[in-house]
């Protein structure tokens, strides 16, 4: 079998798309969060905060919020 890609939960080095933190403040993703069109999860307060300061579009991938 070729299954056994290492799945490490710390911290290390992976520049990954699925992150365990929002962009936007840098904190942990836990609790409250939205995922926007293009699949992006934040806190939902980050976005209310990020479309208040002008922004439309997600900040990871530049795709329109909603």
């Amino acid at each position: 079998g070729g299954d056994d890609q290492a799945h490490d939960e710390e911290k290390g080095r992976s520049e990954d798309d699925n992150l365990d933190e929002c962009v936007i403040c840098m904190e942990k993703m836990d609790g409250e969060s939205v995922e926007l069109r293009c699949g992006h999860e934040y806190h939902e307060n980050c976005v209310i905060k990020w479309k208040d300061q002008g922004g439309t579009r997600c900040p990871i991938c530049r795709r329109e919020m909603y």
